[in-house]
């Protein structure tokens, strides 16, 4: 047995088929150390350790052998039989794999991280120029508007975020309503349009002694 490769094949886990990662265990675990780093063992044993046909065995083995990961010689007996092979398990190859495998979860890693911080952007941007467009909307209101009328607005969007700040009501969005409440005539069907739920300003008895 060799550890060594068998570290190697485990670590090549994703990179080869699954009856590849199976055959290469195998082998290794056959791997004669103190003999050159030689696996003997025969197609049936693979067979039946693998639980795969005969024919996979040979398919797959010559598929092994196309990547530079497995190479074997069929030694005879004397009566001229083929005897077991002798299976060579590249350690050169697999760790070329490792390194690759390596390569790619730091590339997919880093892609990741990338689309994230894409995200993350994008959804600044889109907060940004939505913030800009609200203070865009909230100064062309307050040119319409006279100097008292814009500190009032002000002053009653403070006293409603004091109250309602909890329910998740914010600043402008209490000061748009009331500017746009101004600008209207100012009744409770005017106000409900705003579409706030709250009460009124004149309601709240805010309005006393204005027009």
């Amino acid at each position: 047995m060799s550890w060594d490769l068998l570290k190697l094949v485990l670590e090549c886990e994703g990179m080869l088929e699954p009856a590849e990662d199976h055959l290469l265990l195998y082998i290794a675990n056959r791997v004669n150390e103190n003999k050159g780093n030689v696996a003997w063992c025969t197609q049936d044993y693979l067979s039946k350790k693998s639980g795969l046909h005969i024919s996979t065995i040979k398919r797959r083995c010559n598929r092994l052998k196309e990547k530079g990961i497995l190479s074997w010689v069929k030694k005879k007996r004397e009566k001229g039989k083929f005897k077991r092979n002798h299976y060579t398990i590249n350690p050169g190859s697999l760790r070329a794999m490792v390194r690759q495998k390596e390569v790619s979860e730091r590339n997919t890693h880093i892609a990741q991280n990338d689309t994230q911080v894409g995200i993350t952007m994008s959804y600044n941007n889109l907060t940004n120029k939505l913030t800009n467009n609200l203070d865009t909307s909230l100064k062309e209101k307050e040119n319409n508007l006279s100097g008292p009328q814009v500190a009032m607005a002000k002053n009653l969007a403070d006293k409603y975020f004091k109250i309602y700040s909890k329910e998740h009501y914010g600043w402008k969005q209490l000061y748009k309503a009331i500017l746009n409440f101004f600008l209207s005539k100012q009744t409770e069907d005017d106000w409900l349009k705003g579409g706030l739920g709250l009460p009124s300003p004149r309601e709240k008895g805010w309005l006393k002694g204005t027009s």
